[in-house]
């Protein structure tokens, strides 16, 4: 209550300072009079949001945000540009609390005209042209606007791959898009598109992970920094169908990996990224036939794979598979140590067990007819 208390008390000097200065805008010509109008509403936009007042956030946001289009259509400014681009992030996250993303679209449509004309004559208008197309693709992604959503993050890219040239900030924003298109083709069924976009993440990756190597040292997010990279490189070059290079940066990030897990064994996200990286490691030694490294892999697998297995129904399945994979050097007599016969049998108990549940399943779900039944799986195209 204390907290929710102190976000209340300030709500009255915030609403006279709003008063105070709306006085002032409506009586004075000078533009700066507006701005710090704008500056005032903002905070008190976000001592609402602080106490859930959600709608009333929301109406003080827009109001702020008209006042700066208007400022912006009046004078190239940068200090404008940035107090609208801030009330434009505040209106993204209320506005679809209330339901109203709708709003939100008209809202970003409005600003990108006023933007994209400014940009015209002003070149430092087009970083915020830019991001606010790609905001607006995802605007459109909510509502399920997909071929729209499309436009918006093409049109985003044309800006963002000059822009990358260069800055290591714009380079980032190129990639995420990038991504992000990839999400949005997917959803459009147009997965023949995804190599092309993959094949220009390529080169960025590859600069990020050079990045991260000149700045390497011995320091935990410096670290952390390198095997994200690595990762990244390893999930590229895996879906390029890049096997070999997929594999040498998986196993340069698993000894990172592993020293940023013994410095936070505690940090659950790295331990899905090690169980991960250790997938694409074991996958790539089954498909060379590399028996003994198999053998090593898979006593540091298996264990994570089980643990996780007990609450995540997706990954008994990858264990199974797995399992499953080792069982068959064994069934098919190439395991001539035996030494996989242990995950052979824990397979056929694993799947046995799973039986029952399977028959229920194949029972309740209708097949159409001449088609097969699928599990629908779509390719990864998420970004670590």
């Amino acid at each position: 209550m204390g907290t929710i208390g102190k976000y209340q008390d300030a709500l009255i000097p915030a609403r006279d300072g709003v008063r105070i200065l709306r006085q002032l805008a409506e009586s004075s010509p000078e533009p700066d009079a507006r701005y710090f109008l704008t500056i005032a509403l903002n905070n008190l936009g976000r001592r609402h949001a602080k106490l859930e007042q959600t709608q009333a956030a929301a109406e003080v946001f827009q109001e702020g945000l008209s006042i700066l289009r208007i400022l912006l259509g009046s004078r190239a400014n940068n200090r404008d540009l940035e107090l609208l681009r801030e009330t434009l992030k505040e209106l993204s996250v209320v506005l679809p609390q209330l339901g109203k993303t709708q709003d939100l679209l008209a809202e970003q449509q409005a600003t990108l005209s006023i933007l994209s004309l400014a940009a015209k004559t002003q070149p430092m208008f087009q970083d915020a042209v830019a991001d606010i197309q790609v905001s607006l693709g995802d605007t459109y992604s909510k509502l399920g606007r997909f071929s729209e959503a499309q436009s918006s993050h093409r049109e985003a890219l044309e800006i963002l791959r000059d822009q990358a040239i260069g800055r290591g900030d714009r380079r980032f924003v190129l990639k995420t898009t990038l991504n992000k298109l990839m999400l949005v083709n997917i959803e459009l069924g147009q997965l023949d598109s995804l190599k092309s976009i993959w094949s220009e993440m390529l080169p960025i990756v590859e600069s990020e992970l050079l990045e991260a190597r000149k700045n390497e040292s011995r320091d935990l997010p410096s670290r952390q920094i390198l095997a994200l990279s690595l990762m990244e490189l390893m999930i590229v070059h895996n879906q390029l169908g890049q096997s070999v290079q997929s594999l040498h940066a998986a196993e340069e990030a698993m000894p990172l990996i592993r020293e940023i897990i013994k410095a936070d064994p505690a940090n659950k996200w790295w331990q899905s990224q090690q169980v991960d990286v250790l997938k694409i490691i074991a996958s790539s030694y089954l498909e060379s036939g590399h028996t003994q490294k198999i053998v090593a892999i898979s006593e540091e697998l298996f264990p994570l794979l089980r643990e996780v297995a007990k609450t995540d129904p997706s990954k008994r399945e990858e264990l199974v598979f797995f399992l499953v994979s080792l069982g068959k050097l064994y069934g098919l007599g190439l395991d001539t140590n035996l030494q996989f016969k242990p995950y052979f049998q824990e397979a056929l108990t694993m799947i046995s067990s799973d039986l029952p549940s399977l028959r229920q399943q194949a029972g309740t779900r209708p097949v159409a007819a001449g088609r097969v039944p699928s599990r629908g799986v779509k390719p990864e195209a998420r970004m670590p």
